[in-house]
């Protein structure tokens, strides 16, 4: 009896200790798997931190992508709207210049070619006040001019295919060369009625009174491929005369018109500047015949 309960306690203190450990086993797992919980719970923090940071980086570089781009494109509105309105500005002023006859460009040709018949008939040379071409003669204009270029251009260009020259880079040549003298005159014009005078002559202005050499120009070369070495010599004095004589009476109308009477300035000061006037007109003359 003594040997059973003694059997009986080992066993039960067997299963105690088993029960135990199987505790603390289950425990102890327990306790490791809340530990891996526990340990994993961070790092997809960490990474959901790191992929929000990168979500807002992106997202900040988009919305100023977006406001440079807005600013780039209401700055290139902004600019061609400007473009577009000096444009016009430009237009609205150039036209009246192109707004001509063919009874006007038969008197500016008279008055180029031919400027001695005026003189005779003491025609007046000075323009009437904020007239277009189209109404008066004496107003300068811009497309006998542009036409008279284009046309000299024209009669080189044919001159070196005639000589068997010509290349699709000759009349670029010529324009340019021809454009470059021609701005370089207008500027010293520019600068010395503004220098003696003290008002400046329009600039769209002297581009025409300069502009209209173009026509003499065309008619010697034609002369030079008509008759010759001679022809050309003898149009370039006569038309180098008749172009100079233009050129005097227009600037002294146009630029150098008289100082005043004598209420707004003395008689020996509007003596001297009537006559440094009409010396500058003089060498403008000069020039015109060079």
């Amino acid at each position: 009896m003594w040997g059973h309960l003694d059997g009986q306690q080992q066993l039960n203190q067997r299963g105690s200790g088993g029960g135990g450990a199987n505790q603390n086993q289950q425990m102890g797992g327990g306790g490791g798997g809340n530990v891996q919980q526990m340990g994993g719970q961070p790092q997809a923090q960490q990474q959901s931190a790191a992929a929000g940071g990168w979500g807002g980086a992106n997202m900040m570089s988009g919305m100023m992508m977006g406001g440079g781009e807005d600013m780039a494109k209401q700055f290139a509105g902004a600019q061609t709207a400007q473009m577009a309105e000096r444009a016009g500005a430009c237009a609205k002023m150039l036209k009246p210049y192109f707004r001509v006859s063919n009874r006007y460009v038969l008197k500016k040709f008279e008055m180029v070619l031919f400027p001695c018949r005026r003189v005779f008939k003491k025609e007046t040379w000075k323009r009437e006040e904020e007239k277009e071409p189209l109404a008066d003669a004496n107003a300068p204009d811009l497309y006998l001019p542009l036409m008279a270029c284009i046309t000299f251009v024209l009669i080189i260009g044919w001159l070196e295919g005639k000589g068997g020259q010509f290349t699709p880079d000759v009349l670029g040549h010529i324009m340019s060369i021809s454009l470059a003298l021609l701005a370089v005159e207008v500027v010293a014009i520019y600068v010395a009625v503004r220098a003696v005078k003290g008002v400046p002559l329009g600039w769209f202005d002297t581009i025409a009174y300069c502009g209209y050499k173009y026509v003499p120009l065309c008619i010697n070369v034609l002369c030079g491929v008509t008759f010759g070495y001679y022809g050309y010599l003898g149009a370039t004095l006569a038309t180098g005369a008749s172009y100079a004589l233009f050129s005097f009476h227009t600037f002294s109308a146009a630029a150098f018109a008289p100082a005043g009477d004598a209420a707004q300035f003395p008689p020996a000061v509007a003596a001297t500047h009537n006559l440094r006037y009409k010396l500058v007109a003089i060498i403008i003359a000069a020039i015109e015949f060079l």
